[in-house]
């Protein structure tokens, strides 16, 4: 996909599904209080889409790229100056907020950068105040305290979303009703935690279509947003993603899923020929995928 800039609310909307807010404090014999107080701004992707990371890179101005140790598929933008931050992230976020329960994250985050800022971490008082901020961040915090009964989501913000976190699935699987043997699925879908359910009835709404459904993972509570009709995939989901592009290589995937719906449409797929050449897309969307080409 060919794109000369991100959009501010594209880049909101991809960062409420990749990024990290984070603060670590750690022992120190360097340090005065022997303690020093750690911050980053960071979003990782594979390596085939290495180049949003250059783009984000790009707009921002700061940072650095590098391949993650522990996955060499996987290449990570960091930010970890607090002065950067406080001079490009944080006025950013603040001028085009995040819509999840990141925000929470964030606003520790951006109170903590104040802090160093301020010098506030070199003094005992200010690294207690850290220290209790960040014991309460991320995975530690309790999202219940948080909502966000009514987020406004604007196209380019669900589109970042989208890249971030959409699916466009297709697949062809045994039938014994249908008069070929087989029948086509097709949904697009989003996960999320069920701390976030809410932007997921935000997206229901925006769209207008889809059904939203709780699964159980074990202890862990999510939601599937989820379009399966033909009609409302072809007359709601296909026009917004044909004037709204996708950024990352999942524009690969929609390609295909667009190919194979117009098939549905036409009634292809009731036919030999139309049924195997589906079956040739679906065996190479999303993880059957080269993403070289």
């Amino acid at each position: 996909m060919q794109f000369t800039s991100l959009h501010p609310n594209w880049i909101t909307g991809f960062s409420d599904g990749e990024s990290t807010f984070g603060v670590h404090v750690s022992k120190s014999k360097t340090h005065k209080l022997g303690f020093s107080v750690r911050v980053w701004f960071a979003i990782s992707q594979d390596e085939r889409d290495l180049k949003i990371l250059e783009a984000l890179k790009n707009y921002f101005q700061i940072g650095f790229i590098f391949k993650d140790s522990g996955d060499r598929k996987v290449w990570v933008y960091k930010i970890s100056s607090y002065e950067d931050i406080n001079q490009k992230i944080i006025p950013f976020f603040d001028q085009y907020p995040l819509l999840t329960t990141k925000y929470a994250n964030y606003n520790d985050f951006k109170i903590v950068v104040t802090m160093m800022v301020n010098k506030e971490h070199l003094t005992q008082e200010g690294l207690n105040k850290i220290v209790k901020i960040s014991q309460g961040m991320n995975t530690k915090r309790d999202y219940s305290l948080f909502k966000n009964t009514n987020p406004v989501i604007s196209p380019n913000w669900l589109l970042g979303f989208v890249d971030a976190e959409g699916c466009f699935y297709a697949k062809v699987t045994p039938n014994k009703t249908s008069k070929l043997g087989y029948r086509v699925i097709v949904f697009f879908s989003i996960y999320q935690h069920g701390r976030d359910h809410l932007i997921l009835k935000g997206i229901q709404n925006f769209f207008g279509c889809g059904s939203l459904t709780e699964k159980s993972r074990g202890d862990s509570l999510s939601f599937e947003y989820k379009v399966v009709g033909i009609n409302d995939l072809s007359t709601k989901i296909i026009p917004f993603f044909d004037q709204y592009n996708l950024v990352t290589t999942k524009f690969k995937n929609y390609h295909d899923f667009r190919i194979i719906l117009s098939m549905m449409v036409n009634k292809k797929h009731l036919t030999h020929e139309g049924l195997n050449e589906i079956k040739d897309i679906c065996s190479g969307m999303n993880s059957g995928r080269n993403y070289s080409f």
